[in-house]
């Protein structure tokens, strides 16, 4: 069975009914509403990645994209 959402908040619903997997953030599995219904796999070191930013010149930026990034550990 294969499944498509891109709504955080749905995406480990059908996980929690069976067999699946999924990779999500930290965040999205923290505030799925049966945290008991999950199993985490820790996998060794995390996973960090570059994200880019992309968007149409003649678009503005909100403020938010316009101010530097915060790093974290």
């Amino acid at each position: 069975m294969r499944g498509f959402t891109n709504q955080i908040s749905l995406i480990l619903e059908p996980v929690a009914r069976g067999p699946g997997f999924t990779v999500l953030s930290r965040y999205a599995r923290l505030v799925f509403h049966s945290p008991e219904r999950i199993r985490v796999v820790e996998a060794g070191e995390p996973v960090v990645d570059t994200l880019w930013l992309q968007c149409r010149s003649e678009w503005p930026l909100s403020a938010q994209t316009r101010r530097p990034p915060r790093h974290r550990p």
